[in-house]
């Protein structure tokens, strides 16, 4: 699959317009499976009354960038991603922006017509406020990222990409070292984890003790004394106080 983005700017401060500094996930219903399985099925979005989704995942990060209110004083931004079947643009693979033709925009018109309903009912405040959109198709991650059928989220995370013995940092190719989050995991964590790892690979026990130092001394004699947190036991207490307190 690939993925539908919205990229939308707005007039006025991430202050001014209450935008969360958090993700806010979106679904048609609280069955996912079957949310997934009704997208699937459709062949032509365009010969659906609404577009087709099985979620819509929004992101503010003028609302968690400290500096954007002063690089664009009076102004904020989000955006809005939805995974599709790449079989939706399939006819159209191998064309260039803006020369797709008037299928591919409808789709696109479809899907921000789409987020603009949700976005009116989860932020009305923000809905007569917008001053930009466009929209992204996974023919443009195709065309910007080079990605394979428009995928955008890495290696799909199953037992078998566990088991690429070739999936380290190192490489049998001189100087060619690989980073991200296909060497760890999915995600934000994953790709910062990668990063480490390919930094380690490249200037050895510094990277390492880099981070040792940034956590703290501190920190690092308390996890060396105490181990890690016992997360099952935190959630344990949690669950105990919960059904005492109800």
């Amino acid at each position: 699959r690939g993925h539908m983005v919205l990229f939308v700017g707005l007039d006025g401060t991430a202050e001014e317009l209450g935008l969360p500094r958090r993700n806010h996930w979106v679904f048609p219903t609280p069955d996912h499976d079957a949310n997934e399985a009704r997208m699937e099925a459709v062949e032509d979005p365009l010969q659906e009354d609404t577009f087709p989704y099985y979620y819509l995942a929004f992101g503010f990060a003028s609302a968690k960038d400290p500096t954007y209110e002063k690089r664009f004083p009076g102004r904020s931004s989000f955006i809005c991603i939805c995974e599709v079947p790449y079989k939706w643009f399939q006819p159209y693979a191998g064309t260039r922006p803006h020369q797709r033709g008037p299928q591919v925009e409808a789709i696109k018109g479809k899907y921000a017509a789409l987020v603009f309903k949700v976005l009116k009912q989860q932020y009305p405040q923000v809905a007569d406020r917008i001053v930009h959109h466009e929209v992204g198709s996974p023919l443009c991650s195709d065309f910007y990222l080079r990605s394979w059928r428009g995928r955008s989220y890495g290696l799909q995370p199953t037992p078998r990409r566990y088991q690429q013995e070739w999936l380290q940092p190192r490489t049998p190719i001189p100087g060619l070292y690989l980073t991200g989050q296909d060497l760890w995991s999915d995600g934000l964590a994953g790709a910062l984890m990668g990063g480490l790892m390919c930094s380690g690979a490249v200037v050895g026990l510094r990277a390492w003790l880099a981070v040792l130092w940034a956590l703290g001394p501190a920190l690092v004699l308390s996890l060396l004394v105490r181990g890690p947190p016992d997360r099952a036991a935190e959630r344990q207490r949690r669950a105990g106080a919960g059904t005492a307190s109800g």
